[in-house]
């Protein structure tokens, strides 16, 4: 289960279908213009109190169910909503994932303030902002040794362009495997991603995270529609760099 906002619980609702208590699918409900109502906020432009999921039609939300955990439904617990989700690391016995944060930015103008400060003074210092994305951290299981190594997200902002390579090779590496054969299969997920995002005019994401495990997309509190019918360049130069960057470490 994961910890989630009423942003965030809206997506999963409008891609996967609204859960009854039995954990039974809904039918989604739709607004005149074609998109379903989710929650109040947004950016500029969006209707007041009325923010909407705007992904536009069914094949769009099941092309996004590709990329993201399957949801189950949601429940409270202490005050706190939690997502049931699918576990992205099932059937692996040791799992290897990297977590990586894409966008050019992970701010917004309508946010508070000080958390647009915040994280545009992060996006600066590392290298989110020139190459689109930047490692939270990654954790990689060596059977020599029978145990983890564990990188975290400091390691990850200290990383340059000039190192990102090498640290994702390092990833890639420091099992038992190689950066082809770690990279084969995630680089046809990644290219099947930024075909979605070179088409969808629906939402924009930040802050979200691709998992690379099985290619998956999380965190989507910081997901709001896309009013101009205009690309979301933020990400999608992210993943193009990715791509470009694994191409290179993994000869493919």
């Amino acid at each position: 289960m994961e910890q989630g906002g009423g942003r965030e619980l809206a997506l999963y609702e409008r891609v996967w279908g609204m859960k009854d208590t039995q954990g039974a699918v809904l039918p989604l409900v739709h607004t005149d213009s074609g998109h379903g109502t989710v929650q109040q906020g947004g950016p500029p432009g969006t209707a007041s109190g009325s923010h909407q999921s705007a992904i536009s039609s069914p094949d769009e939300a099941l092309h996004l169910r590709r990329f993201i955990p399957a949801y189950f439904g949601s429940l409270e617990q202490n005050g706190q909503q939690l997502l049931i989700l699918s576990d992205v690391c099932h059937g692996m016995s040791k799992p290897c994932v990297i977590d990586i944060k894409m966008g050019l930015s992970t701010a917004y103008d309508w946010a508070d303030p000080s958390s647009t400060r915040k994280n545009r003074l992060k996006d600066a210092s590392t290298t989110q902002s020139s190459m689109g994305f930047r490692v939270c951290g990654y954790r990689v299981y060596r059977p020599a040794t029978g145990d983890y190594v564990v990188v975290g997200k400091e390691h990850g902002r200290r990383l340059t362009p000039d190192t990102m390579q090498a640290a994702l090779a390092h990833f890639a590496a420091a099992g038992s495997s190689t950066p082809a054969t770690v990279f084969r299969s995630a680089l046809p997920q990644l290219r099947q991603l930024e075909t979605w995002f070179s088409t969808q005019t629906s939402l924009q994401f930040f802050a979200s995270s691709v998992l690379i495990v099985r290619v998956q997309m999380i965190d989507f509190a910081h997901s709001f529609p896309i009013t101009s019918g205009h690309l979301d360049t933020n990400v999608l130069t992210g993943i193009r760099t990715l791509i470009q960057t694994l191409e290179h470490i993994s000869g493919q």
